[in-house]
């Protein structure tokens, strides 16, 4: 017989319509773990975009600071070269003048 004709109170046994009542009580417990659950998915779901959002932002700030860096070492290089070549320059030149005084080319 099916439930239909249990809870009509037809034949089966009285059993089945007592058990109506737990099940529906854990249907519904069911359904509120479920519907707990899928909120917490949304939950974290939101926070890992917060994060990456957040990682974003500082991945992108220091990103900049590594620029700054980059262009500052880049002068700092640029006048250190400038400041040696000139130093060789004039080293070369101050060999030649104490060379040509020393053979007596001036």
């Amino acid at each position: 017989m099916d439930g239909a004709t249990n809870r009509e109170g037809g034949g089966g046994s009285p059993h089945d319509r007592t058990m109506d009542a737990p099940v529906a009580v854990l249907v519904a417990v069911l359904e509120d773990i479920a519907a707990a659950a899928k909120q917490g998915i949304v939950d974290i779901r939101n926070e890992i975009r917060e994060l990456r959002s957040a990682t974003d932002r500082h991945l992108d700030a220091t990103n900049q600071r590594i620029d700054a860096l980059r262009d500052a070492l880049k002068d700092a290089l640029e006048r250190g070269f400038r400041t040696m070549f000139g130093a060789l320059i004039t080293a070369v030149a101050g060999l030649a003048a104490l060379m040509a005084k020393g053979f007596h080319w001036l």
